[in-house]
């Protein structure tokens, strides 16, 4: 499946989504300072099947391991023989889409960032992790804020006690808000000076 007709699939369902994702994005959560708005089953199931079944092998990731976070990232999209990783990425960041979500969260100028600086995907395994923190606030050229940083989840079966869930804390990095990682979910949030989240480690094969 190509990106614009990934794009239309989901242009058409964050549409149709509409009203309840803004109120998400708007209602003040008291645990945490970050707006944000979650939306299940983004895509048919059989496309976001087709997704996960073509993720690389994980030895051609970046392997991260700070204290920070272990994880796997990877970027060259393009070189990977299958065209559907790249096709989705590539779909997120179409004017269509980046529109409607503009929209959604009443942020206007919103633009992609087609380098993926600090973006990709990314795999976490057995002991992975992500700690709290907050993302570089520029592009790669520090000449764009980054506003807004956008999730896809596509891992199938997964439940919140094997971990790997995406975390939202309150300024004071005391308690966080966790939003497990579900498949086929897509996770919007703010970016700022206070936009704590993190990743728990993830507890299964």
């Amino acid at each position: 499946m190509n990106a614009d007709t990934l794009s239309k699939i989901i242009v058409d369902k964050l549409e149709s989504n509409f009203d309840q994702l803004s109120e998400q994005f708007f209602a003040h959560n008291m645990n945490t300072s970050t707006s944000f708005f979650i939306l299940d089953d983004l895509l048919p199931e059989k496309v976001a099947l087709d997704i996960y079944k073509n993720y690389p092998n994980k030895n051609i990731y970046n392997f991260k391991d700070t204290f920070r976070e272990r994880k796997f990232t990877f970027t060259n999209l393009e070189s990977l023989e299958n065209p559907i990783i790249d096709n989705i990425t590539t779909s997120f960041q179409m004017d269509s889409v980046i529109e409607i979500v503009e929209r959604i969260t009443k942020i206007n100028h919103l633009e992609s960032d087609n380098s993926l600086y600090a973006g990709g995907i990314s795999r976490m395994d057995l002991g992975h992790f992500l700690n709290p923190h907050i993302d570089n606030s520029h592009d790669a050229h520090r000449k764009k804020y980054r506003r807004l940083n956008l999730l896809y989840y596509v891992t199938p079966e997964i439940q919140e006690s094997d971990g790997g869930n995406f975390e939202l804390w309150d300024k004071k990095v005391i308690k966080p808000l966790k939003i497990p990682s579900k498949f086929n979910r897509l996770v919007v949030m703010e970016t700022s000076k206070s936009s704590w989240h993190s990743v728990d480690h993830v507890r299964s094969n």
